[in-house]
């Protein structure tokens, strides 16, 4: 039994400074939705599953973002497009985003781990970025890219 699914909501109301309520939850094969898509030269593979709420304003000129809470993840990745000879594979990425008052100062984003081969050179990046008034960010980083 096919055990995939894709589900979202998006609400947007008004345009110079949106109100955003938004879900998001997948578990799925990326390359069975590209297939399905039908999108001509790229090829996405990979498993993702993802779990993201926000709810609130966007606003740049204020500084705010939706309050926001989730996780987005993707292993056995897979990426070629026709802008560059060789694919990006073995694409793992651990992503969790939070924002639970919806303010740049509390906007945390963390990357653990990350990792690709490119040109057959294996790249790991593990980061952890917050208070985007002021970017505090930890980043480690470990590969090789010519």
């Amino acid at each position: 039994m096919n055990k995939d699914y894709l589900k979202s909501k998006f609400y947007v109301k008004s345009i110079k400074t949106p109100d955003i309520n938004a879900d998001f939850k997948a578990k799925i094969d990326l390359g069975k939705l590209m297939q399905a898509l039908g999108i001509p030269n790229i090829v996405l593979k990979g498993n993702l599953a993802g779990d993201v709420k926000a709810n609130g304003k966007f606003d740049l000129k204020n500084k705010l973002l939706p309050v926001t809470n989730g996780t987005i993840d993707l292993v056995n990745g897979y990426l070629k497009t026709p802008y560059y000879p060789n694919p990006i594979t073995d694409i793992t990425i651990k992503s969790k985003i939070e924002n639970p008052k919806g303010t740049f100062g509390d906007l945390k984003i963390s990357l653990k781990p990350t990792q690709f081969t490119f040109e057959g050179k294996p790249v790991f990046v593990e980061a952890d970025l917050s208070n985007f008034n002021d970017l505090a960010y930890d980043i480690k980083a470990k590969g090789e890219m010519d």
